[in-house]
């Protein structure tokens, strides 16, 4: 999993998007960066950063 470059799109520090994004976020943030939560961490820890395709 390589994080170089950091995603502008999560340069948000809104309540509100925090909330909702945290389950959205880690649609996408798993790509990116870990999102630290305990049901998305065995998520996580089971790609062992492969690519993961998620289709909501």
């Amino acid at each position: 999993m390589t994080v170089t470059s950091a995603p502008t799109r999560f340069e948000v520090c809104d309540p509100d998007v925090l909330l909702r994004g945290t389950k959205a976020g880690v649609v996408v943030g798993d790509l990116l960066t870990p999102t630290p939560s305990p049901s998305d961490a065995d998520v996580i820890s089971s790609n062992d950063g492969r690519p993961v395709r998620h289709e909501s």
